[in-house]
C-alpha cells in the first residue's frame, strides 16, 4: 500500500486583529484558499505564558483529501501551531502532528472516525485524552511515551519500523528499501515510525537520525545485576512509627550538615536529608560488624528490619512521576567487575531499597564517565560529576532525588524589595500572593506552609525577632516541632523572596563528627562482597559527597540532589485568620509531603546568591 503525504491545505484560515492581556489574539475574519484542509487558527493560551504572540491553537482542521495519512502544518500565515483543539476527517487513518505543538486537547480526535495512529514530537508536554485504541508514535523518555504507558495506548519507538521493539539494522535496510523505490512500508504505523523529523516526508535525514539513534542506543550500557521494579510502587502513607525515624535522623543532624563547608561557597545552604538517609542504608545493608552497629546508630534504628522498612516506606510514600510534576528517587550500586557479589543482598537491595545494581569496570574511565551520565539523567541534568577511574576502586553507592512541582495556588505578582540580614541590606524580588494557607506561630518562629498540587507542601520557617536560623537548626527538640506542626488555615498574604540555591559537601568530616569511623579505616562488606571468594583484605570510604540545587519562583519549585559513596582498598590519608508572612530577613526551608516527611532542607541569607 502507497501513503501520499497531504500538506497543509488551507481553504479558510481567520486572521483578525485582537487582543487578549495584552496579546495579539486571532479570530474570524480573511480567507485563504488551498487544497485539502480547511484550518481556522486562533489564540493560544501559550502566547502569554512564553511571552510568544506567534504561538496559536489549531481550533478547527476539516480534513478534505481522501489520503489516509495528513500532516498538520506547522505554521499557518506566520502563526506557530502550539495546540490543537480539534481535527475532523472521515479518512485519515495516520497523522503526523506539528514539530511545535505543546498540547492536545479533550476532543483533539474524536471526529477522527478511523484514526489509528499519531506521530507526537518531543515538544509536547500535555495531553488530555487519546482514545486508548490509537496508537502513539514518539522518542523515548517523552510525554508520548509517558502518556501512552499511563494511559494503556500502544505505544511505538519513533525509528521501529519492524515493529519489534527496538531500533537496529533492520529499521535501517527497511528504510533504505522505501527510498530506493524497492519495497513499500508495511503499514501506516511503520510510515509514522520512519518519519524520525516529524515532517511527514521520508528521506535521506530521516535514514542519517535513524543511524544515530541506533548508534547513540548501543553506546548505553545498560545492563545489570539487579533492578527494582519501579512501575509496581502504589503511592500510600507511611506508619507514623516508620516516620518519625526518619525525621528524627532530619531533626538530629541538620545543623552539622548545613554548618559544615559548603564546597560551593556563599551564604544560602541546601541538602537532602532523604537523599542522605537512603545512601547511607544502602551501605548499611552491605556491612556487618562495628561498620553496621556504627551506622545503624547513625540512621537511628535497632537492625536491618527496622531500616528495610524504613526505606521501603519512605519511598513508596514519597515516589510520584507525572513526568512534568514529580518527585522522583533512585539507589544504585556499582561494584568493580573483578568482585562477585552476593546475590540474597543485591535482591535485598531491589526490593527493599528500589536499588539497581550494575557491575563495571571501576578502573575505566569509559566506564566511570557511564556513572557520571547516570547520576546526570537522573537528576534531571543537574549535576555530572567527575569520577575518576582507579584499579583501587571497589564500589560506588549513588542516590538522587529530584523533585518538580507546581503550586496549588501560584504567587499572583512580583516587585522589588528589602531584605534584612543582620545590618546589611538586599535589594531583590520578592513574590506576592494571597491564598488559603496554613500557619504555625510560637515563641520561637512561624511557620508558612503553601501547598504544591500534588500533596506536597513547601514550609517556610520565619525565626522569631529574637532568634536566628542557626539557633533553630542546632535545636533538635525545635526542629522536631517544626516537622510536626501541621498549623492552622488562614488566608495569608505572602511575600517571599525568589531564590535559588545549591550546596556541595564533604560528608566524611560530619560522619565521623557523629560517630561513624569505622568504614574510614577497615568497612566490614562481606554481606555483599566475601572476602574468600573476592580476595579481598581491607576496604574503606574514602569519599562521600552530597550536592543539592534548589530553584523557587513563581509558579513552582524545582529541587534535585544526589549523594554518592566512594568505597576503595586503599586507606585513605587522615581527614577530621489573616496572617502576613514577610520573609524579609535570614529564614530557614524545607520540602516535605504531608506527613512533614522532609525531603529538602535549606537555608537563605541572601536571596541574591546562587
Amino acid at each position: 500500500m502507497k501513503f501520499k503525504k497531504t500538506t497543509a491545505l488551507i481553504t479558510s484560515l481567520i486572521l483578525a486583529a485582537g487582543s487578549f492581556n495584552g496579546v495579539s489574539s486571532l479570530a474570524y475574519g480573511n480567507e485563504y484558499s488551498c487544497e485539502g484542509m480547511t484550518l481556522s487558527v486562533d489564540y493560544s493560551v501559550y502566547s502569554r505564558l512564553m511571552n510568544d504572540e506567534s504561538l496559536s491553537s489549531l481550533r478547527e482542521a476539516n480534513i478534505t483529501s481522501d489520503s489516509e495519512l495528513i500532516a498538520v502544518p506547522s505554521e499557518i500565515e506566520g502563526q506557530v501551531i502550539a495546540e490543537i483543539n480539534r481535527i475532523s476527517s472521515e479518512s485519515t487513518k495516520y497523522l503526523v502532528l506539528p514539530e511545535n505543538l505543546i498540547k492536545i486537547n479533550h476532543n483533539a480526535f474524536e471526529n477522527c472516525r478511523k484514526l489509528e495512529a499519531v506521530l507526537i514530537p518531543d515538544k509536547t508536554d500535555e495531553i488530555m485524552k487519546i482514545s486508548p485504541d490509537i496508537t502513539v508514535v514518539g522518542n523515548e523518555n517523552t510525554y508520548a511515551e509517558f502518556y501512552a504507558e499511563k494511559n494503556g495506548n500502544e505505544f511505538v519507538l519513533s525509528g521501529d519500523i519492524n515493529n519489534d521493539g527496538k531500533t537496529g539494522a533492520s529499521d535501517i535496510v527497511s528504510q533504505i528499501k522505501y527510498l530506493i523505490g524497492q519495497k513499500d512500508f508495511e503499514n501506516g504505523i511503520s510510515r509514522l515510525a520512519a518519519d524520525l523529523n516529524g515532517d511527514g516526508n521520508i528521506n535521506i535525514i530521516d535514514l542519517m537520525r535513524l543511524k544515530n539513534k541506533i548508534l547513540e542506543d548501543n553506546t548505553v550500557s545498560i545492563q545489570s545485576l539487579a533492578e527494582p521494579y519501579l512501575p509496581g510502587i502504589v503511592r500510600s502513607a507511611p506508619e507514623p512509627e516508620v516516620q518519625s525515624g526518619f525525621l528524627n535522623f532530619a531533626a538530629e543532624y541538620s545543623d552539622d550538615i548545613l554548618s559544615a563547608e559548603d564546597q560551593n561557597g556563599g551564604s544560602n545552604r541546601i541538602y537532602s536529608p532523604l537523599s542522605i538517609y537512603m545512601a547511607f542504608s544502602v551501605l548499611a545493608e552491605c556491612c556487618d560488624g562495628q561498620s553496621l552497629d556504627e551506622l545503624l546508630g547513625f540512621l537511628d534504628v535497632n537492625d536491618k528490619e527496622e531500616l528495610r522498612k524504613i526505606n521501603h516506606d519512605m519511598f513508596t510514600s514519597l515516589y510520584f512521576d507525572e513526568f512534568k510534576r514529580y518527585c522522583r528517587m533512585t539507589n544504585s550500586i556499582w561494584v568493580d567487575r573483578r568482585y562477585t557479589c552476593e546475590e540474597g543482598v543485591l535482591k535485598n537491595l531491589a526490593d527493599y531499597y528500589y536499588t539497581a545494581s550494575f557491575s563495571r569496570d571501576l578502573s575505566s574511565g569509559t566506564d566511570c564517565s557511564e556513572i557520571s551520565e547516570w547520576i546526570y539523567q537522573n537528576t534531571s541534568g543537574k549535576f555530572r560529576p567527575q569520577i575518576l577511574p582507579s584499579p583501587d576502586n571497589v564500589l560506588k553507592i549513588i542516590n538522587t532525588v529530584t523533585f518538580k512541582e507546581n503550586w496549588d495556588k501560584i504567587f499572583d505578582t512580583t516587585a522589588e524589595g528589602t531584605f534584612y540580614n543582620g545590618n546589611d541590606e538586599i535589594n531583590c524580588t520578592f513574590m506576592k500572593g494571597f491564598s488559603e494557607g496554613r500557619i504555625t506561630e510560637t515563641e520561637t518562629f512561624v511557620k508558612y506552609s503553601k501547598d504544591f498540587l500534588d500533596g506536597y507542601v513547601m514550609n517556610f520557617v520565619l525565626p522569631a525577632e529574637n532568634t536566628d536560623v542557626n539557633s533553630l537548626l542546632s535545636n533538635p527538640e525545635t526542629m522536631d516541632s517544626i516537622f510536626s506542626s501541621s498549623g492552622e488555615i488562614h488566608m495569608v498574604t505572602a511575600s517571599v523572596p525568589k531564590f535559588s540555591s545549591s550546596s556541595k559537601f564533604d560528608l566524611i568530616p560530619v560522619a565521623e563528627t557523629l560517630g561513624v569511623e569505622k568504614i574510614f579505616h577497615n568497612a566490614d562488606i562481606t554481606p555483599l562482597l566475601n572476602p574468600d571468594k573476592n580476595g579481598l583484605s581491607d576496604t574503606y570510604v574514602n569519599g562521600i559527597t552530597h550536592e543539592a540545587v534548589i530553584d523557587v519562583a513563581e509558579t513552582g519549585c524545582e529541587a534535585a540532589a544526589y549523594t554518592m559513596i566512594c568505597m576503595t582498598e586503599e586507606a585513605p590519608a587522615p581527614d577530621y485568620p489573616v496572617y502576613t508572612f514577610n520573609a524579609n530577613r535570614p529564614f530557614m526551608y524545607y520540602i516535605s509531603d504531608t506527613n512533614g516527611t522532609p525531603l529538602f532542607i535549606g537555608t537563605v541569607n541572601n536571596p541574591t546568591e546562587k
